[in-house]
């Protein structure tokens, strides 16, 4: 669904490809180059993925145990 989903509101219909150059989204209006939209979406959908599956390192206070600092390494993407 990458081809029908929109890059700006995440609206997935079929109606949102004009043509099979141009996306048009019949919710927000956002419209661009198909490949050029579709590429977007992967690109967020990676995004959420590598925040879904990050590991999670625990930094204990030494000085006070009853603080727990949770911390999710940096993974950089471009885009």
């Amino acid at each position: 669904n990458t081809s029908r989903e929109c890059s700006n509101c995440h609206h997935i219909a079929k109606a949102n490809r004009k043509s099979q150059a141009i996306f048009s989204c019949v919710k927000c209006g956002h419209s661009e180059n198909a490949d050029h939209n579709a590429a977007k979406v992967i690109a967020f959908r990676a995004k959420q993925m590598a925040s879904v599956n990050r590991p999670i390192a625990v930094h204990v206070d030494s000085s006070n145990a009853d603080v727990l600092e949770l911390q999710a390494p940096s993974i950089p993407l471009s885009g």
